[in-house]
Formats: C-alpha cells, sequence, structure tokens
C-alpha cells in the first residue's frame, strides 16, 4: 500500500488484518491521491488539508518527491490548535505529534510512513512494516506482478488489500500462484465522519474506543 498522509481508520485496519504490512514507495506518485493531503473535521464540516511538494509528478516515483519546505507546518499545526483544542485527544497529542512530524521538510514518503507507524502504535497494532525500496529493491514490475514478487519473497500465503481493490485485482489469478486474496471491508462505525484523516478521530474520540473500532471490519 502506498504510504498515505495520516490516512482514515480503513487503512488501520488493513493494517490490523495482516502480520507485515509492506509500504510501497517505489511507486508512480499519485495526482489528487491521498499521498500528501487527507480530509478533518474542521468548523464542523470536512476540509482538506494538503502537503506542498516539490516537483511532485505522476511520472515519479513517490520517494523520489520532498514537502516543497517545513512551513507548511505553521499552517497545520494552527489549524489543529483551532480545531482541536478542547477535544479530548489534543493535549495528549500536540506534543507526541509535533516531534514525530519534526522540521517538515524531506521526504513524504518517509513522513507518510513515521506518522503512520505512530499513530498504529497508538492503536495498539503490533504489525511489521516493510519498506519496499529497502526491503525489496530486486522485485520489479508493476501491478499483481509486483505484488506477487513481495509474496514470494515473505513466503506468504495471503495478501489483503482494501475494498476498493476488488475493481482492480482478481482472486483466481492470485491463487493460481498459492496466494490467497482477500479485501478489507469496514464495519458499522459508532461515530460520523469515518472517512476522516485517522488524527481527526485520534483527536475527537476516546483512545480505547478507536482501539476496538479498529477490528471493526471484515475480510472478503
Amino acid at each position: 500500500m502506498q504510504p498515505y498522509f495520516f490516512p482514515y481508520l480503513g487503512y488501520f485496519q488493513l493494517l490490523h488484518s495482516c502480520d507485515v504490512f509492506v509500504f510501497f514507495d517505489n511507486v508512480n506518485y499519485i495526482n489528487r491521491g491521498w499521498i500528501n493531503r487527507n480530509q478533518f473535521t474542521w468548523s464542523g464540516e470536512l476540509k482538506m488539508f494538503t502537503v506542498p511538494l516539490s516537483g511532485a509528478s505522476q511520472n515519479r516515483l513517490i520517494n523520489e518527491i520532498s514537502m516543497l519546505d517545513g512551513q507548511w507546518t505553521k499552517s497545520f499545526f494552527k489549524s489543529l490548535e483551532m480545531n482541536y483544542r478542547k477535544s479530548p485527544g489534543y493535549d495528549r497529542l500536540i506534543q507526541p505529534l509535533r516531534e514525530v512530524i519534526g522540521d517538515g521538510d524531506g521526504k513524504i514518503a518517509d513522513l507518510n510512513q513515521r506518522t503512520t507507524m505512530w499513530c498504529a502504535e497508538l492503536l495498539g497494532l503490533e504489525t511489521k512494516f516493510l519498506v519496499s525500496s529497502v526491503d525489496f529493491p530486486q522485485v520489479t514490475g508493476v501491478g499483481k506482478d509486483r505484488i506477487m514478487g513481495i509474496c514470494k519473497a515473505l513466503s506468504a500465503e495471503g495478501y489483503h488489500n482494501a475494498i476498493g481493490g476488488v475493481e482492480l485485482y482478481d482472486r483466481a489469478s492470485f491463487l493460481e500462484d498459492g496466494v490467497q486474496l482477500r479485501f478489507v471491508e469496514m464495519g458499522d462505525l459508532s461515530f460520523e465522519n469515518k472517512y476522516a484523516s485517522i488524527l481527526d478521530l485520534l483527536m475527537n474520540h476516546d483512545l480505547n474506543l478507536l482501539r476496538e473500532e479498529v477490528k471493526n471490519y471484515r475480510l472478503v
């Protein structure tokens, strides 16, 4: 899965479903995707925050793309203060969040991997994280061929994807290669805005509740 900017809860349900999770950082960047932006509940509405990038292009790999500079962190943390300072998670999370984000410069893939692992730890997930460019540099190809190359390198018996992958991948072709393909479908959650950034949920909801809701899915 590509490294996303504070992705929604379903991404973490995918993490929960796996023993090993691989960040696909050496695949092409997606314009207007979730690599450098996400939705937050600000002023009572879902609003998008975007991290500015330098030279972003669908012809470049995600791990080649840098954040424009660290100035975006000023507006980001100001928005967090304005919209979450009275939320139950704000005081507990804001300083550790500043530390994990750091200066807000460097590669967007590194930031996303670091913040995703931080959020996963908060949610009590014990998934092992790997990075495709670091741990599987020998695996090439695109789409299913690349996924199977990593599955074989890991001796994996199964591969899990987000529910949107139903339209992209064929179960039978995976089974022919000895891998069971399954998809993570989110259950009925106990709160609204389930597609907001995980950071939005961490600010607004009890952590124990989120640790239960991250398990609220089924594999189909």
